[in-house]
């Protein structure tokens, strides 16, 4: 199991990144939606398919589900230059990140990548601030309880637990007409797990890096692979030190993340990626970026993303690392292909490597 989702997947990338057809014999058929969906790439294989590839059934599906993540995205393009504005009032130095940039930068249409929350950068000092303005945007601690259709509030400990011990503070929802929106506040530009605080990174280290694209606040682009680099590290490496974390299969590598990185790297040259080099060295976080790059280079072809610097030698990097509960060191034990695109062997190993935590 795997083989031909591997195959499909690189082929689905390639033929997007040529804007070519697919080769029909070789993937009509051969992914199932489920699969597309675990990686949140489902709306890029509906962009790249018509009516030709896919059974009635599966084509009203996933045009429905456009449907929805265009209001979705828009609404939260919406929200975030109400907080945009609200934050310069104010004086407070923020930067968008992750699904919000790739929707509106990386992809020709905007429902291609759809995310669940806005992703907020900000300095750790201007947490009050921040809680104080989406308060007053009817946001509130808390996560949706999309069965029940209402907002299950956080306690005052998980509240307090997520800021003093994460990168972030707890998640902020607001019911809109048939949904719950999100607002992920960090106030780390990098973590490095409950260790190593000295080598964090907060928005301040990269402050001339942000730019002011149309009414929002973002990186440049150099940046932005650097940090959507960290995320990716971050989430592959401290998934259990992550209190939502509740056992299982961590999803802890999703396609999305890492065609959202190819597709910005093809945006640079080598001058590009010297920065690129340049500015790891200079924060620390060189060995992310390369964990980064050999993972990507691993999953879908050796030259995926290739430079002539050092950030290509990654030969040491172990790619089967994560973090445990206590902070120790542990390994997979199936291989990143393995952990990607063979789901049940994947969850047959998660269910012995992570049991249900008890609650």
């Amino acid at each position: 199991m795997g083989g031909i989702e591997r195959v499909v997947v690189i082929e689905l990338l390639k033929s997007y990144k040529k804007k070519e057809k697919f080769i029909k014999d070789l993937w009509s058929g051969k992914l199932d939606i489920k699969f597309l969906e675990y990686h949140k790439i489902d709306m890029l294989y509906f962009f790249k398919s018509n009516e030709k590839y896919l059974d009635v059934k599966s084509f009203n599906y996933l045009n429905n589900k456009k449907r929805i993540h265009e209001e979705h995205n828009e609404k939260y393009k919406e929200i975030a230059e109400r907080l945009t504005e609200e934050f310069e009032i104010k004086d407070i130095s923020h930067v968008f990140l992750k699904g919000i940039f790739c929707s509106e930068f990386l992809y020709p249409k905007k429902w291609i990548r759809y995310y669940g929350d806005i992703d907020l950068l900000i300095e750790k000092t201007n947490i009050k601030k921040v809680e104080k303005i989406l308060k007053k945007e009817d946001f509130v601690f808390g996560k949706a309880d999309t069965i029940h259709k209402s907002i299950i509030t956080a306690s005052r400990r998980d509240i307090l637990f997520q800021q003093t011990f994460t990168h972030e503070i707890y998640n902020m929802v607001r019911k809109e007409k048939e949904w719950f929106s999100n607002v992920d506040t960090n106030f780390l530009f990098s973590w490095n797990g409950f260790e190593n605080s000295l080598y964090n990174k907060t928005i301040n280290d990269f402050k001339d890096h942000i730019v002011k694209k149309g009414k929002l606040y973002f990186f440049d682009n150099i940046t932005n692979f650097l940090h959507m680099c960290c995320h990716l590290y971050n989430e592959a490496v401290y998934f259990q030190l992550d209190k939502g974390f509740s056992g299982g299969d961590p999803k802890e590598i999703q396609l999305n993340r890492i065609f959202d990185i190819v597709l910005l790297a093809d945006k640079f040259n080598q001058i590009d990626f010297d920065s690129v080099l340049d500015i790891s060295e200079k924060q620390k976080i060189l060995e992310k970026v390369q964990f980064s790059m050999k993972l990507i280079n691993c999953l879908l072809g050796e030259k995926t993303i290739n430079c002539n610097n050092k950030l290509m030698e990654y030969d040491s990097i172990n790619l089967n690392i994560y973090v445990d509960e206590n902070s120790e060191v542990k390994e997979w034990e199936i291989s990143p292909i393995e952990r990607v695109f063979d789901l049940n062997k994947k969850n047959e190993v998660s269910k012995i490597l992570f049991p249900e935590r008890s609650k």
